[in-house]
């Protein structure tokens, strides 16, 4: 084919030129009914010798993979039509025959705990604390990773979320040591962090030595809702990784996703790193005109491509965070009652960074109001887990009210969303404490066992 950069395209765009008849799925046949795709439709194909197989591929996809392998440095990296989830159960299935015990924070994304549940696989969970200062949580430390090992016999892996959905990153590289030295896989939720591979200094997990890890193409950089990598660092996993991803995967993986995957990872060969430099550049301004109005940021070892605001350093609450945006036109990807989160990326334009720093800059002073900071949720709480996360997910379930839930035992994930971090964990006793911090995250019912 002629751009081997893009192969999938080159395939799809070569299929739509031989202009057979489609007797195959999808049912409007590359043809546009509402006038709302345009020629999208075109591309929106199946599964055909000329497109390519997903679990299976000899061609176009094969390639695509190879490519996003050799870009990113990996053993092996596959493609994901369903996001990072799809990654995520993909990895826990590769190590479930190390032990039943995964090693992990409290903050990990909810699709951790269901994959969990699924496969039957039991948590023990890090200490978290945070920046007092912000409500910031700290990353896990590598000591804390070796003291947890040296107290777990049956450790299927390490999982560590990094970059956290504000941005903080753990030191993967001195807790990947850790895992090397006690023969157990290190697996990173890098899910906010594919556009690491490319910033001006090594950060992506595969690079710091994780064994495996999954990227959201579509969180950090252009790709649709959806496309994400799985990579391998550990060639010992690579065997068995499509067959593992099938059984989880949709037997009808979006053709589109995968065709944005193809057009993202050739944007990201050609000036990848170009433009995640700017983009650096212009992260840098927006946090110093931050830093000079006072407003705290994470601290330590932080996604250079995020910016997170902890307002409530000036005074400003969640409702005036909002607000002050609005009138600039600017839609945050995240607003608590103390923090915003913006999500840049190389497709923001000079003037979207030019209304985020008068934002900043025009922010009004605050200087009478209570400046309080709030622990995030899962900073600090151990409650009683009483039976696996598998039994309480399959149980039979209720919904009751929050306040009428103390006691009872979680049937579900309770989570807010984003950051998608459960509050509440199958299988637990509901406290006060997560009743407090489920109804000030606006949960007023919770699943609990019948």
């Amino acid at each position: 084919m002629a751009n081997e950069s893009s192969p999938l395209y080159e395939a799809l765009k070569y299929y739509n030129q031989t202009q057979r008849a489609r007797f195959h799925m999808p049912g409007h046949k590359g043809r546009e009914n509402e006038a709302l795709f345009g020629d999208v439709l075109r591309f929106d194909v199946t599964e055909i010798p000329l497109t390519d197989t997903l679990y299976s591929p000899m061609g176009a996809i094969q390639k695509l993979e190879e490519n996003a392998q050799n870009l990113y440095g990996t053993a092996q990296t596959l493609l994901s039509a369903g996001g990072s989830t799809l990654c995520i159960q993909t990895m826990l299935a590769l190590v479930q025959a190390k032990g039943k015990t995964v090693i992990l924070p409290r903050n990990a994304h909810v699709a951790v705990i269901n994959a969990m549940a699924l496969l039957d696989l039991n948590p023990c969970y890090l200490p978290v604390s945070y920046d007092a200062q912000t409500g910031f949580l700290l990353p896990p430390t590598a000591q804390q990773v070796k003291q947890a090992l040296q107290n777990t016999s049956d450790a299927a892996c390490v999982w560590i979320t990094s970059p956290d959905y504000f941005g903080v990153m753990a030191d993967i590289a001195a807790i990947a040591a850790v895992c090397r030295g006690f023969g157990v896989p290190l697996l990173v939720d890098n899910a906010h962090g594919a556009h690491l591979a490319f910033v001006n200094k090594p950060c992506h997990p595969i690079q710091l030595g994780a064994s495996m890890c999954c990227d959201s193409l579509h969180k950090t950089l252009p790709a649709l809702t959806g496309a994400a990598l799985l990579h391998i660092g550990d060639a010992g996993f690579c065997a068995q990784a499509k067959q593992m991803m099938s059984l989880f995967g949709s037997t009808s993986p979006s053709f589109l996703i995968m065709l944005s995957a193809d057009r993202c990872l050739a944007r990201l060969q050609k000036t990848g790193r170009q433009e995640i430099s700017k983009l650096q550049e212009q992260v840098s301004a927006v946090l110093d005109i931050a830093h000079s109005r006072g407003i705290r940021t994470p601290q330590g070892i932080t996604d250079p491509c995020r910016v997170s605001l902890n307002m409530a350093s000036i005074g400003l609450s969640g409702a005036g965070i909002r607000a002050h945006f609005e009138e600039y036109g600017i839609e945050c990807e995240y607003i608590d009652p103390q923090n915003a989160v913006c999500l840049p990326s190389i497709c923001s334009t000079d003037a979207d960074f030019q209304r985020l720093l008068a934002a900043i800059q025009n922010i009004p002073s605050q200087q009478n109001r209570m400046r309080q900071v709030f622990a995030m949720p899962f900073a600090q709480r151990a409650p009683r887990l009483q039976i696996s996360l598998r039994q309480a997910a399959l149980a039979p379930q209720q919904m009751v009210p929050t306040q009428d839930a103390l006691g009872r035992i979680a049937g579900a994930p309770t989570i807010a969303c984003p950051p998608g971090v459960a509050i509440v964990m199958p299988g637990e006793e509901i406290d006060s404490e997560g009743i407090k911090y489920l109804l000030r995250y606006g949960i007023k019912r919770v699943s609990v066992l019948k």
